[in-house]
């Protein structure tokens, strides 16, 4: 600015800076409020597609320019600031215009982009989550299978109820494999159908438990947050002994929501594979809650293997 006035005294540079600055500030100032009161009567927000909004947001860069560059300059002569003859308006306005188009160019680009990469990222973590759920979705219905083909064998008419039960599992799976968050009731109830449905099986050998804490069942969370734990606690706490008990509790604690499995088996099994379940249930609370969500594991009260999960209460964002 002081090149292009001519203005090169060292005397005056401090003072020019701070001209300048507030002529900057101003026309900053002004190009808000316009573009506020752009945004209120329809134009697009920075980075969205090209229209009529383009117009309305090109007529805000018009009269935010003129509009700031008359208010700074007003606001030197009000102080009656000698210097204020240095910057005449057409000059102010000649360098600002290029000025503010390049920042406000930058801007949109800098934007664009955040958006681009944003959505990238939620089609990523779309398609990582449904091929998560891919991968568990078989893994329970062969376990499923196994058990009423288990069933038909002993007993024809607990067969059938298994299959009847099978059929309302599978329904909850694929409500869960298309949705995102579900309701802390539903999965509830689903867990405890499965329970049931094993219990179809084990007969008395297999003792559970679930405690829901009241007021909870609205909550929003990850679908087949709990059925999966619930499945390993029988498989490998229960399916290979005489018999065992798995209790499922859920409550708000420590400012979230707390789902916890245990079971009165040996503990973590070195078998290959008993992990995979929490390692894929351990990545989709990553991917819902990013990064807000814990899964630990330890010895329960029972002296078996406890698997605890703490989310937020308020839900997805």
């Amino acid at each position: 600015m002081v090149g292009y006035m001519g203005t090169m005294a060292p005397a005056v540079l401090g003072a020019v800076f701070l001209v300048n600055l507030l002529i900057s500030v101003s026309i900053g100032a002004s190009m808000w409020a316009v573009g506020r009161l752009a945004l209120r009567v329809g134009a697009t927000p920075p980075g969205a597609a090209s229209g009529p909004g383009w117009l309305l947001r090109a007529a805000t860069l018009v009269v935010g320019v003129l509009g700031g560059a008359y208010l700074g300059l007003a606001a030197l002569e009000y102080l009656e600031l000698p210097i204020a003859r240095m910057f005449p308006f057409s000059a102010v306005v000649r360098v600002a215009f290029p000025v503010t188009l390049v920042i406000v160019g930058v801007s949109e680009a800098l934007t664009r982009l955040q958006l681009r990469t944003r959505e990238a990222e939620a089609a990523r973590m779309r398609s990582e989550l449904a091929a998560l759920h891919a991968r568990l979705n078989p893994h329970f219905l062969f376990n499923s299978l196994n058990t009423v083909a288990a069933l038909i064998g002993e007993d024809p008419t607990r067969a059938e109820v298994a299959v009847v039960r099978l059929s309302e599992l599978m329904r909850h799976t694929v409500v869960g494999a298309k949705a995102h968050w579900i309701a802390l009731g539903d999965e509830v109830e689903a867990t405890r159908s499965y329970l049931e449905f094993e219990a179809l099986r084990y007969g008395p050998r297999l003792r559970f438990e679930v405690e829901v804490a009241p007021g909870l069942e609205q909550v929003r969370v990850p679908p087949l947050v709990l059925q999966p734990l619930v499945e390993n606690a029988v498989n490998h706490g229960v399916g290979r002994r005489e018999g065992g008990r798995v209790h499922v509790a859920v409550r708000a604690a420590d400012g979230g929501l707390t789902l916890e499995v245990e079971d009165d088996g040996a503990g973590a099994s070195p078998r290959v594979g008993t992990g995979t379940s929490q390692d894929d249930l351990r990545r989709r609370l990553d991917l819902a809650y990013e990064g807000r969500a814990r899964l630990s594991v330890d010895q329960g009260r029972m002296g078996g293997y406890r698997v605890r999960v703490l989310v937020p209460l308020e839900g997805p964002r």
